[in-house]
């Protein structure tokens, strides 16, 4: 695959970091695959010696990546060199019909009451088929919600759609940013031969929606819609 125009800043700005310090970062996403720590747990026969510590350990990597993961990331992209970073992942997709936003909070703060709209509208739609005693009842917590609808999209797609694609495309090249960062993306995701697949699919879906519009946003946005239907389901 040829380099876009649309997404060259985020490639140069990748590419601008030193190898070493790309390497380093690309652990952030490895880190966050279920199946490494279960290897470890079992290769170094833990599971016998800390029963009780098998699935306290993935409740620690779930609030490391989704919860505080996406809470750091959105205020170290927004506040990190006067939110210069997040100027550049978090770009106006571009469009002639859409007027451009110059502030990345302002843009932020715009898909962030996207996606709290959407989340509303889910709440309606259940108040009135009689779900809800309340639009505002969250049957699974509004914690639940917040960080499977909000949090975990952008701490996944900035680990997934920034570091790990840019970064090994950065050394190999498209192809293998999109292939290798989807199935790590799919890895990351413990449900099964089949559920794995199917999220390595979506992971190369979004991947390559992110290099056609330049901007980790519409990923974000998809994401969350996603996650919006699982997280408020009534049932």
């Amino acid at each position: 695959m040829e380099l876009g125009a649309r997404d060259e800043r985020i490639y140069d700005l990748v590419n601008s970091w030193s190898p070493r310090a790309r390497l380093l970062l690309f652990l952030i996403p490895i880190a966050t695959m279920y199946q490494i720590w279960i290897l470890m747990y079992k290769f170094f026969d833990l599971v016998a010696v800390f029963p009780e510590k098998y699935f306290v350990l993935f409740d620690w990597i779930q609030f490391t990546n989704v919860r505080l993961g996406g809470l750091l990331i959105i205020l170290f992209l927004l506040f990190f060199k006067k939110g210069a970073v997040a100027d550049i992942i978090f770009a106006d997709p571009p469009d002639k019909h859409l007027k451009k936003v110059e502030s990345v909070r302002k843009r932020t703060l715009i898909y962030f009451s996207i996606m709290a709209a959407y989340g509303l509208a889910f709440q309606i739609v259940f108040f009135n088929l009689g779900y809800l005693s309340s639009p505002f009842e969250f049957k699974h917590g509004f914690y639940n919600y917040l960080s499977l609808a909000i949090l975990a999209p952008i701490s996944e797609e900035a680990q997934n759609r920034f570091l790990a694609l840019y970064i090994i495309t950065s050394f190999w090249g498209r192809t293998a940013g999109v292939v290798i960062s989807s199935l790590l993306f799919g890895l990351s995701h413990d449900y099964g031969i089949i559920g794995i697949f199917q999220m390595t699919l979506v992971g190369a879906l979004l991947a390559l929606i992110t290099m056609r519009y330049g901007s980790l946003l519409p990923a974000i946005l998809i994401h969350s819609i996603n996650n919006t239907a699982v997280a408020l389901r009534p049932f």
